[in-house]
């Protein structure tokens, strides 16, 4: 009946509580992993129900226990890590707890024992799958969205673990430019309907190329979130001068894509403002400062609004010490002053006078000059 439904529901809450206090580990974990593809079949509740008591099972581990079961807790959030790809209808909410029970594994690791996992999840990532061209999206997904969270976690005890996923955050965000081609493509065909493929045909491709265009626009958005986190925690000169020409072009040339992917783009921003942080040099500064000033000319008037917010950003994180930047940026400035989008001066009229706040000084006889 409808209304015992809530006490069943509890009543088996309560079940599941016992056995992951009262069950041996060495007899819990092989359930589990038995477990999991029946829940995968029952949908979103039983995977919710599932990976709570997975956190609440490795929140109660001791020492021992996680030294004595870390090889099948790998396996174990290995298969897991898989939902998006092999159930891509579930919900956000399941990864969600996924990720929250993995961070309890990770919580009680030392750095011995949680380096050999993070590089068990590096390399499920990268794998190229049958029939692929390249590693999984879901797969990508999925694991920089853990990682930001770790990163959230472990601060600047983590950020030595990007060594290891650098590389590929590189050519992730260099994916910039194609994450709006989608668009002109569906545009393109409205255009000119002659040409257009039979309609089932077109509308199935169309759907395919849709859903691959917005899955690689969050896996961009994920890597870039999860790079903000490397920076902002980097306070030992991680991001040197090496790391920093890897990822610095393709951050700044997200700023392209503002028109089609503002909220990918706001975390851009506040990437290369904390970049500029971590970078502490003005040698480095200098190359990114003309990549996003030159940015300011686009024709696009959602690009140079980005330009100018990425300038903001790094004045407001980095201070007083970005103002070394300032002479070249002043014709930049001057021309953004009239430009024929109002939203753009407006803003820019916003800079000049939080640089004047900084600075002290009064920039209208170089920007009249």
């Amino acid at each position: 009946q409808p209304s015992l439904h809530p006490q069943i529901q509890v009543t088996a809450q309560a079940t599941l509580v016992s056995l992951a206090h009262g069950m041996e580990l060495r007899n819990l974990l092989p359930a589990l992993l038995e477990l999991y593809p029946s829940c995968c079949r029952h949908g979103n509740d039983s995977l919710l129900q599932l990976f709570d008591l997975v956190a609440t099972i490795v929140g109660g581990m001791d020492r021992l226990a996680v030294k004595t079961h870390l090889s099948g807790w790998m396996r174990f959030f290995l298969m897991a890590m898989d939902v998006r790809r092999t159930h891509p209808l579930l919900s956000v909410e399941v990864e969600d707890k996924l990720r929250h029970a993995i961070v309890q594994l990770v919580l009680k690791l030392s750095e011995k024992q949680l380096k050999p996992l993070f590089l068990k999840f590096v390399a499920w990532v990268d794998v190229v799958l049958p029939g692929h061209q390249g590693p999984s999206l879901p797969r990508q997904a999925v694991f920089y969205r853990l990682v930001e969270q770790l990163s959230a976690q472990l601060r600047s005890i983590f950020v030595p673990y990007y060594a290891h996923i650098l590389p590929q955050c590189a050519s992730i965000v260099a994916w910039g430019p194609t994450l709006s081609s989608s668009f002109s493509t569906a545009n393109d065909e409205e255009d000119d309907g002659f040409f257009k493929r039979p309609a089932k045909k077109q509308k199935v491709a169309k759907e395919v190329e849709d859903d691959t265009s917005s899955l690689k626009a969050t896996v961009a958005e994920f890597v870039v979130q999860a790079l903000v986190g490397c920076f902002s925690h980097d306070s030992e000169g991680f991001m040197d001068k090496e790391k920093f020409d890897e990822i610095m072009p393709g951050l700044v040339d997200l700023l392209d894509v503002a028109e089609s992917q503002p909220t990918l783009v706001s975390h851009a921003v506040t990437a290369l403002a904390q970049l500029a942080w971590a970078a502490k040099s003005d040698l480095l500064w200098k190359p990114m400062h003309h990549r996003i000033l030159m940015k300011s000319r686009s024709d696009s008037a959602g690009v140079r609004l980005a330009a100018l917010r990425a300038i903001e950003q790094c004045y407001t994180v980095v201070g007083e010490e970005f103002l070394a930047m300032l002479p070249e940026s002043i014709p930049f400035l001057a021309e953004l002053l009239e430009d024929t989008d109002a939203t753009v001066e407006t803003l820019c009229h916003q800079v000049i006078k939080q640089i004047e706040d900084i600075s002290g000084e009064s920039l209208d006889q170089y920007l009249t000059a």
